[in-house]
């Protein structure tokens, strides 16, 4: 792939744009979080500031907003990869005990090659140690702040918001990425919503009954996929 000269400070105007102004229309806010989306590249460094805005954009009152805010977190997080991939077999385990998807005819699952050492090197030197440190502690702020994740959590299960009343697989994807990069301080983080959806229906078994059905089959569904995502996370 061919170097994206000044890819960065294109990415870094885009925010100021939309810092720089608060009023702008939300129109022109999803054309910056598509710009912003698709400038995404594994020799580019997303600037803090943009991390802000998309994390922002995930609790956004605009459904349309919040759409390709998610989108653009996973995708960010996947480029925080270093290794290029998100399995590794260095031990030959997966060979000797394969998984139950049974591709091959003797079970085991076809890898990609692994990535080019001038792969590697790229990505080190576009996403080095500090640079992750500071990510992380700028999402692990977010989560940790009551309001973000009630409006977080809101945005994610209402399905009057956007959502519909099923398994969304792209939240899933979500939230494995979130907690394979940041750990168990993501499950300490989200974990008082899955708790308080298991103490009301241990205080009172009929509570769906006192709710709407498109607010309890969003929680339900946000619920499974959080746990679906920290299954997949941890493997």
């Amino acid at each position: 792939r061919l170097s994206f000269e000044g890819g960065e400070a294109l990415l870094a105007a885009l925010v100021d744009v939309r810092r720089s102004r608060p009023r702008l229309h939300w129109r022109y806010s999803l054309m910056i979080l598509h710009c912003i989306l698709g400038l995404m590249r594994e020799d580019l460094r997303l600037p803090l500031a943009a991390w802000t805005e998309l994390l922002d954009a995930a609790v956004s009152e605009v459904s349309h907003l919040r759409k390709v805010g998610f989108r653009a977190i996973s995708s960010a997080l996947v480029l925080l990869q270093l290794g290029g991939r998100s399995k590794f077999d260095a031990l030959g385990a997966h060979a000797r005990f394969p998984d139950k998807n049974f591709f091959l005819y003797n079970g085991r699952t076809p890898l990609p090659p692994p990535p080019s050492k001038a792969f590697l090197d790229q990505r080190a030197a576009v996403v080095p140690p500090e640079y992750v440190t500071e990510v992380r502690e700028l999402v692990l702020r977010r989560l940790a702040d009551p309001d973000y994740l009630r409006r977080l959590t809101m945005a994610l299960s209402v399905v009057q918001s956007g959502r519909p009343r099923i398994f969304v697989g792209g939240h899933a994807q979500l939230f494995k990425g979130v907690f394979k990069w940041l750990g168990p301080a993501a499950l300490e983080a989200l974990s008082p919503f899955l708790e308080g959806l298991a103490d009301a229906a241990a205080a009172d078994p009929l509570a769906h009954t006192h709710m709407s059905a498109d607010e309890f089959m969003g929680r339900q569904c946000l619920a499974a996929e959080l746990v679906g995502g920290l299954v997949r996370g941890i493997k």
